[in-house]
């Protein structure tokens, strides 16, 4: 198994992209009283879908195959948040993880610039995981050190020293599907298609 880049050439470039989360629980109501649980699987992990225009036989020819290779291989997809290449907080430099943390941690200690900032929904990514800064941000301390809240737990623990990319942060993803189908409506001409990524 390997890990593709996601071309940057126009019959890869999406027309729509649809952004969230998988966030699987298991829930129990109580017979007697009502009172509903929910338990979380520490599985929780970004989604993408890229929706992909028409294109001409060429570009279409490209398609096909990285698409029916990653259908047959398994392998793995480097992407990015499409609209969120640099945070909107003020930190940039070459921040470093803190301290270590486990895989299910919801807090991500970072060494950075004195009073560095970030705001919700800020991208950052470490190893090959994309994390997304929680609602409410982060804002580092006079040495420099800030506590980021992640909207999703860490899929994978982290260790000290490990960098953390803010410019044009990545993760790894895989293609959701059994089979992967193209279509043609003309002889030349490939339909748009619609994929589904999930964190891996």
């Amino acid at each position: 198994m390997s890990i593709v880049t996601w071309p940057d050439v126009r019959p890869f470039m999406p027309q729509a992209m649809s952004f969230g989360a998988s966030t699987p629980k298991s829930a129990f109501k109580a017979f007697f009283t009502g009172t509903s649980q929910k338990i979380g699987h520490l599985s929780d992990r970004l989604r993408c879908r890229l929706s992909l225009p028409p294109c001409n036989a060429v570009g279409g020819q490209l398609r096909e195959a990285l698409l029916l290779g990653l259908a047959s291989t398994g392998d793995l997809v480097r992407m990015r948040h499409l609209h969120r290449l640099a945070p909107l907080g003020s930190m940039r430099g070459t921040p470093t993880v803190a301290a270590a943390a486990l895989a299910g941690a919801r807090t991500l200690r970072v060494q950075t610039t004195a009073y560095a900032t970030l705001s919700g929904g800020d991208m950052l990514a470490t190893g090959n995981q994309l994390l997304m800064v929680a609602y409410v941000g982060a804002a580092a301390d006079a040495g420099g050190l800030m506590d980021v809240p992640l909207v999703l737990p860490l899929l994978a623990p982290v260790s000290s020293g490990a960098a953390v990319v803010w410019d044009g942060p990545t993760g790894v993803f895989e293609l959701i599907t059994d089979g992967q189908m193209v279509d043609y409506q003309a002889r030349r001409l490939q339909s748009g298609l619609d994929l589904d990524f999930i964190q891996s």
